[in-house]
Formats: C-alpha cells, structure tokens, sequence
C-alpha cells in the first residue's frame, strides 16, 4: 500500500522531489503546498497545487515532506510529526546509520555506518557523510560535499558544493563552508569559510 504525502515547497527543488517522490514507489503524492497563499492549480510537473499554509489543516493525517526552503512558524502550525524522510533509491545508506525524519537525500549520495543525520537535513547529489559523522538539524549539503569520518555539523550548517571537511573535524551551528573549499581545521559557529585551505573570509 502507497503512503499518502503532501510536498511542501516553492522552490527548484521540490520539481526534483517529484521525481524522487515518483522513483521510490512507496508514496502516492496528493499535491503541492506552497510557503505563501496561491492561487495556482497545478506544477510544471502536473502536480495539484492544494494552497499555501492555510491548506494544511485540510489534511491532518497526511505525512509531510519539504524542500531546504520551506520554513514555518512551529508556534503556529507544528509538522514535524508529520515528516517523512525521502530517499532516493540509488544512494546508499548502512544499516546501521540513523536518519533523522523530514530528510531529504537526492541520487548517490552516500552515508556510512553509524553515521547520524538529524531532522531536516537536504542532501544534494553525491553528497557523503562518511562512518560516526554526527549531523545536526537542518543541515544542507550540496552536490558532492565530502564529510569525512566521524566529523560533527551542528544546525543549520550549509555545506557548498564539492567542498571537503577533514576528518574529526566540528563545524559550528549556522557555518557557511564555500563551494570547493577544504577544511583542514574546525569552524565556529556562523562562521563563513572558503579556499584551500578553508580560511575564514567573515563572521555571519
């Protein structure tokens, strides 16, 4: 039996989560909700748009899953319950790793043993999270960011594309680590770093 979802998103990304949504097998996609109020009908991808935020209550029981650009007030309207976690089914994931709901991990990507990811991560394409890494919540890694073996991202961290974090390594909570670049020492908190080696360029 297909799960029911809803997607949330108004972004690039969500058009590819279709297609995720759709590659799994597992999940039979209602529609669309979008961050603000709207009065669009269907996606690119002909997907029902059922509304914005307001539509939600409309669907109590129906599992969730977002893109890394939805954001809601959780004072007002609490989710997290709801999330699923979306894997596409060419990355691979060890057994023994836990991923946290409300993930979202794009094609071959790749999470090593007793890797951790918390709530909300967005893992684009050939991402990895090598063994004991420890990612927080909300935590984005773009297309072919390296995380070696057992390094720590705290939340809210952005990981730019093909950057590379050395191993036992910590990056800090709201980081920026600039496309490319390779970190060779641990980051503070919002920090934003680039270059190789990966030298802090300022404080957020």
């Amino acid at each position: 039996m297909l799960t029911d979802i809803m997607l949330l998103s108004s972004g690039i990304h969500g058009r590819e989560m279709v297609e995720i949504i759709r590659r799994t097998g597992s999940y039979r996609l209602l529609g669309i909700i979008r961050r603000e109020e709207t009065q669009e009908q269907t996606s690119p991808d002909g997907v029902p748009i059922l509304g914005g935020p307001s539509a939600l209550p409309r669907f109590p029981d129906t599992a969730l899953i977002h893109d890394n650009e939805w954001t809601y007030n959780s004072d007002v309207l609490d989710i997290s319950k709801r999330l699923i976690t979306l894997i596409d089914p060419t990355s691979f994931v060890h057994p023994s790793s836990v991923i946290s709901r409300g993930c979202v991990i794009y094609p071959n990507c790749f999470i090593g043993a007793e890797a951790a990811l918390g709530e909300s991560c967005f893992l684009l394409s050939g991402a990895v999270v090598n063994h004991n890494c420890v990612v927080g919540k909300r935590v984005v890694m773009a297309t072919g960011a390296h995380l070696a073996g057992s390094v720590r991202v705290d939340d809210n961290a952005y990981i730019g594309q093909d950057a590379t974090v050395r191993q036992n390594l910590s990056i800090g909570g709201g980081a920026l680590i600039g496309m490319g670049a390779v970190v060779i020492k641990s980051v503070p908190g919002n920090a934003v770093m680039g270059g190789n080696p990966a030298k802090l360029i300022r404080m957020k």
